[in-house]
């Protein structure tokens, strides 16, 4: 991921986060479009490309998106112990199919 993606404003942000999101819940990893993340978004894929450099940049940082905004609402609703969500990448991913 180019680091340029967070000093974007919070809504460019928030429009692709929430785009990354939708266009991957609705379709398989190899199915997923990312022209048409990036037309949900209201960027050009050209841009988006340049922030994270393919589709699988993108898959990770959805990732890590939802085990940062698991953790963050499971401690505020103090549903599980952190411990509890302790897992690298790597590990969580290593039965992904590509």
């Amino acid at each position: 991921m180019n680091e340029g993606f967070f000093s974007l404003s919070e809504e460019r942000k928030n429009a692709i986060i929430s785009a990354v999101f939708m266009i991957f819940a609705m379709n398989s990893y190899k199915k997923a479009p990312v022209g048409e993340i990036a037309k949900q978004a209201g960027i050009s894929k050209s841009l988006l490309l340049y922030q994270f450099s393919n589709k699988k940049d993108l898959y990770i940082f959805l990732w890590n998106k939802a085990m940062e905004l698991t953790k963050e609402q499971s401690e505020k609703y103090k549903v599980l112990e952190i411990e509890d969500l302790k897992c690298s990448v790597a590990h969580c991913m290593e039965n992904v199919i590509w």
